[in-house]
């Protein structure tokens, strides 16, 4: 079995990969697209763009047998917040395989091949949306951001006064929305930083003829501070004008109170809709916004699948909170998707800078460590999406016993859960 990346500026790796994402997604959309942009490139004697050619990147990766495409994975060149920092994150996206040569180690290998192309990107983590967890988990990833999906009746909005003022977005509000954005997402783990056809993919509709609508609010002294994209949604279960659910796509707010003064604003449309629908980060919970929570309908969502590529760097770019001590801790951690993570580091952090050693070794029982985990687990200990206590209690890390209380302490408190949430899909 050959992998290697595919030139998709070439006609014959173009149709190939959209046949395989055809076959594998049971959808013709994306292959009509491809057919009908070398029919073009073919008119006019020119190439099909080259992937460079956007932000973010994405570079699709094959295996082949005889020649044949069997197998395709797109990795995607993001960055995401992280510590306050940004990271680089590539995404996966688009891995499918043709029917017939399923359960061969097509994606594995392919996966491989990926992981040992990141360190000259330099990105520190990877993260995906799997059709199964417990597949990918073989790959090193684990639970991502955690999040609220909530349906609340119209109802319990009238509660929420209509401040400031709300105006409809146009073409020019992108970096309004930009900034909000940012600012909504800086101080959380997760989050991709957005650039290029991220943006366009939201933004650019037209609202009369795609349905789809872009609001921005302002607060009374004249401060853009949220914004919420929002289109129809039927529900077959009530099928009657006025049952339609309201459901928000995107949204971004820079506190609690523009997000209750876009709750207000939305309540205007009690009349066409009977639910709204969006999702919450855990950080702003229902329970901080509604006065009734049970009539509202909260689902506890895992949004995605996160592993960690380079331990170091991660571990280096971790902050030390301004209640905590100097803090120091041997961390060993097994890799077996990537060996060349498994071994012993040793963390020190400080107010002033991190250091971190490492000593790279195959963990047995006999490794003598403060902390012992796999790199599974603590890529969703690193995100903030799980504490250690969590994962002691499951038995996927482990503290020694030879410290000191106060240690082990200090340890707890530092690996807590944090704000972390994604919002893109890819």
């Amino acid at each position: 079995m050959k992998i290697r990346p595919l030139d998709i500026r070439q006609f014959d790796d173009a149709k190939a990969a959209a046949e395989v994402q055809a076959v594998a997604f049971r959808s013709s959309g994306g292959y009509r697209q491809v057919i009908d942009d070398i029919k073009k490139a073919e008119a006019e004697h020119r190439l099909l763009p080259a992937p460079e050619d956007k932000k973010p990147v994405a570079i699709p990766w094959g295996a082949f047998l005889d020649d044949q495409l069997i197998a395709v994975v797109y990795a995607i060149d993001f960055n995401m917040r992280f510590e306050g920092q940004s990271a680089g994150m590539c995404g996966i996206g688009g891995v499918g395989t043709r029917p017939e040569y399923r359960r061969q180690g097509a994606i594995r290998k392919i996966m491989q091949a990926v992981f040992e192309n990141t360190p000259q990107k330099e990105q520190v983590f990877s993260y995906l949306y799997p059709f199964s967890f417990a597949y990918y988990h073989q790959f090193g990833y684990d639970f991502g951001c955690r999040r609220i999906q909530a349906e609340i009746p119209f109802r319990e909005l009238k509660q929420f006064s209509s401040s400031g003022q709300i105006r409809l977005a146009d073409s020019t509000d992108q970096p309004v929305i930009e900034n909000i954005y940012n600012r909504f997402t800086e101080d959380t783990n997760g989050a991709v930083i957005r650039e290029g056809t991220r943006w366009r993919m939201l933004l650019d509709k037209n609202p009369y003829l795609d349905q789809r609508y872009t609001y921005i609010w302002t607060d009374d002294h004249g401060d853009e501070r949220g914004y919420f994209i929002y289109e129809k949604k039927s529900d077959p279960a009530f099928p009657k004008p006025g049952d339609e659910v309201f459901h928000v796509l995107d949204w971004a707010v820079t506190d609690i109170e523009a997000l209750r003064g876009i709750l207000g604003f939305i309540n205007r449309f009690d009349s066409q809709f009977r639910l709204l629908e969006m999702r919450l980060p855990l950080h702003m919970p229902v329970e901080s916004l509604f006065k009734e929570v049970d009539p509202v309908n909260r689902r506890l969502q895992t949004a995605g699948q996160i592993r960690v590529l380079d331990i170091r760097k991660a571990l280096l770019m971790l902050k030390l909170p301004s209640w905590l001590p100097n803090l120091t801790c041997k961390i060993a951690v097994s890799d077996a998707f990537l060996p060349k993570n498994s071994g012993l580091y040793q963390l020190s952090l400080s107010h002033t800078g991190n250091h971190v050693f490492f000593e790279p070794q195959d963990i047995t029982s006999q490794t003598k460590a403060d902390l012992r985990i796999s790199a599974e687990a603590l890529a969703s200990l690193l995100l903030g999406s799980r504490d250690l206590k969590e994962l002691m209690t499951v038995s996927e890390a482990e503290l020694s016993h030879e410290l000191s209380a106060r240690q082990k302490d200090l340890i707890l408190a530092f690996f807590r859960v944090k704000p972390a949430c994604i919002y893109d899909y890819f």
